[in-house]
């Protein structure tokens, strides 16, 4: 039985010793990139610390760009270790990557877009925009094929980069204030200045109602059945819901204190043969 051993070692003792090495060297490098992607992604967090603009978008896609680099060489190294013609390995990736790029020549073009969404920033994260078909929401996260969004439902939507770039985009959060925009009708014999002014002082009490640009009412249209109101102010895009919404409310209970009244829809007949105008 030793003499067997002896003669396995013999004539196999440097392969295992070689494969051990390799084993053992490649462990080393394996560990030596862990670190070195473990610190990579410490600097990129403390480079957007400093630097609280960059959209977090930009920071999960770049963790993830440099931790494939950083693997796909490590991996490279250690074939290499082995003995496997890593040139044989370069030229089939770039063979597969360009059959893969033909085959997906729109997952390309949705590549293409979110580089442009992250590099021109027509939007970032947490910001509420209105996109393709109508869709609109919160976006969550901008990666390098979707976006997705949340919309105000509680739905999560993942729309294609190169449907949003294709596409006008509407981005609520972009400015700071925002114009709300109301409308109410009064009747004719209402008092149209007291209904003014009483709207215009409301708003000028409401703190999140800024002062300049200045809130306004004014005469929108003589409909047919009372005088038409817009509703004018500007507030800060946080508050802008709560605003608005506080602000229908508030229209019903100053009026009915001002008496002034929301008119219902209403004609005007006129019967010839009694001569008498009926209003319904």
């Amino acid at each position: 039985m030793n003499e067997v051993c002896t003669t396995w070692w013999q004539e196999n003792g440097q392969m295992v010793l070689i494969v051990v090495k390799n084993i053992g060297m490649s462990v080393v490098i394996l560990g030596g990139f862990f670190l070195l992607v473990s610190l990579m992604k410490k600097m990129i967090d403390k480079f957007k610390a400093s630097h609280p603009s960059i959209d977090e978008s930009i920071i999960k896609i770049t963790k993830k760009t440099f931790t494939a680099v950083l693997w796909f060489f490590a991996a490279l190294i250690v074939l290499d270790l082995f003995g496997v013609n890593t040139n044989s390995v370069l030229t089939v990736v770039g063979a597969s990557a360009l059959a893969v790029g033909l085959a997906l020549k729109d997952t390309l073009s949705n590549i293409a877009a979110g580089i442009f969404l992250l590099t021109q920033r027509p939007y970032k994260t947490k910001d509420f925009i209105e996109c393709a078909n109508g869709v609109s929401g919160t976006i969550e996260e901008i990666g390098l094929f979707l976006t997705k969004l949340n919309t105000p439902q509680g739905q999560c939507i993942h729309i294609p980069n190169n449907a949003i770039m294709n596409a006008p985009i509407v981005n609520y959060s972009c400015n700071q204030l925002r114009r709300a925009d109301l409308s109410v009708s009064i009747s004719y014999e209402s008092d149209l200045a007291l209904a003014v002014d009483s709207l215009i002082t409301h708003m000028k009490s409401i703190e999140k109602i800024v002062e300049s640009p200045a809130p306004i009412v004014v005469v929108s249209k003589y409909a047919d059945s009372g005088i038409d109101l817009s509703i004018r102010f500007w507030t800060k895009n946080e508050d802008y819901w709560n605003v608005y919404f506080a602000m229908n409310a508030a229209i019903k209970r100053i009026f009915d204190e001002k008496h002034i009244v929301i008119p219902y829809p209403q004609r005007v007949i006129t019967l010839n043969h009694k001569d008498v105008n009926y209003i319904v």
